[in-house]
């Protein structure tokens, strides 16, 4: 009986010691890493600030049963977990605070078990490589047993932060070089004829295709040779209708015919993308094309240059189309 009660003095001593020894254990535990990036710091912003986008790359919507994002007057985003492990674990994450195109701060709360916090600093190395720098400080309740598992917890903040910088890095590159790698250039200065016109929505194709094979047409007549790909401008678009000038450029000046507009186009400087795809998507490129134009703190008139690079009046599937988008600025 002697040995039993020993046994048992034992192991609450050992608790007891346990438990004093915890409360003068850390209770904060920060971790930091940086990643660079092959994209601009405005496209990682972007991918960042918008806490619908972070189930491509957060672990915490891979690893969860079930979630629900939503927003509210004091948050730019929240997201209430209930993460897949044997005991369920519930919690929050929400996005606490943004400065553009600088940093984003977020908070992560797992109920019962302490919360951390989350800061994106981004830095531009050159107008094509972005280095994200995470930095996580995590906080232990006050159970003094808890703050045991700060003496592991580093490692797998650490292995955290890996994974989100990784997977981060990947959405954002796969993304940035298949869709949205823009280039600033300068159009060279040139001849073009032009027809313009307006459209709708639905005629702008076809009014395109008729007004290409007219140029084309008058183009053989006047036996003219090393014609470049076929453009259009687009002055003005809304939803409702175009303004637009299909055009060509020509190798040399020449005279032109009623109907028909000769122009000396100068030099003009332009951020460029070139896109295969779906025609009726370029509207995502639009949006991607006028938010790196106000992140480089450029102006534009609105105006927009398609340069058709498979030709429309051959290729009559707008999803084959490949074509470079082009933003005049100054």
């Amino acid at each position: 009986m002697k040995i039993v009660r020993r046994i048992f003095f034992f192991i609450i001593l050992f608790c007891a010691c346990v438990a004093g020894v915890g409360y003068f254990l850390p209770s904060k535990i920060s971790c930091q890493k940086e990643m660079a990036v092959h994209a601009p710091s405005f496209l990682v912003f972007e991918k960042i600030k918008k806490i619908d986008n972070w189930k491509y790359w957060h672990p915490l919507f891979k690893d969860s049963l079930q979630y629900k994002t939503y927003t509210d007057e004091n948050h730019y985003g929240i997201v209430n977990f209930q993460k897949n492990t044997k005991n369920y674990e519930s919690g929050i994450i929400y996005i606490s605070s943004i400065k553009n195109y600088k940093s984003i701060e977020y908070v992560v709360k797992l109920k019962d078990k302490g919360s951390s916090v989350g800061l994106f600093t981004l830095s531009e190395a050159n107008d094509s490589i972005c280095n994200i720098n995470l930095k996580i400080e995590g906080s232990i309740v006050n159970n003094p047993l808890w703050r045991w598992l700060a003496l592991t917890a580093k490692k797998n903040i650490n292995k955290e932060i890996d994974i989100i910088l990784n997977n981060l890095k990947e959405s954002i590159e796969n993304e940035w070089v298949n869709q949205f790698y823009m280039q600033e250039i300068t159009l060279p200065e040139r001849f073009t004829i032009t027809q313009k016109d307006t459209a709708s929505a639905q005629t702008v194709n076809k009014k395109m295709v008729q007004m290409f094979n007219r140029l084309s047409v008058w183009a053989k007549q006047k036996n003219i040779k090393k014609i470049s790909s076929p453009f259009c401008i687009f002055h003005n678009y809304n939803d409702n209708y175009f303004s637009i000038e299909a055009g060509l450029n020509l190798p040399y000046n020449i005279t032109t015919h009623y109907g028909n507009l000769i122009t000396k186009k100068p030099a003009q400087k332009c951020v460029m993308v070139t896109y295969t795809g779906d025609y009726y998507k370029t509207n995502e490129i639009y949006e991607a094309m006028e938010r790196y134009i106000a992140y480089k703190k450029y102006k534009s008139d609105g105006t927009v240059i398609e340069e058709y690079i498979t030709n429309p009046e051959i290729v009559k599937d707008t999803a084959q189309w490949k074509m470079n988008i082009y933003f005049p600025i100054y």
